[in-house]
């Protein structure tokens, strides 16, 4: 998870990747976090991953995830995925 340092993921990101990602209605918040960020970087693929600690810092940003799915960064925070 050392990816992700530095990186704020808001409350609305974990709910959007439960339940567009991972296909999940009901959750307790804290453990679907923990599975959210794990889930994450194994769908990162190397050349994401890379890209993604020089691009995050940038003020708006659309970021692929595994070809299929892109998610909204902004100023260090991970806002939502779509």
């Amino acid at each position: 998870m050392q990816l992700l340092n530095g990186i704020r993921v808001t409350k609305h990101f974990i709910e959007r990747y439960a339940e567009r990602v991972l296909k999940i209605g009901k959750y307790n918040y804290s453990a679907m976090r923990i599975k959210v960020l794990e889930d994450l970087i194994e769908r990162m693929t190397m050349v994401e991953k890379q890209s993604f600690g020089l691009l995050c810092s940038s003020r708006n940003l659309k970021f692929p995830l595994g070809g299929v799915y892109r998610m909204v960064i902004c100023n260090k925070s991970l806002i939502t995925i779509y």
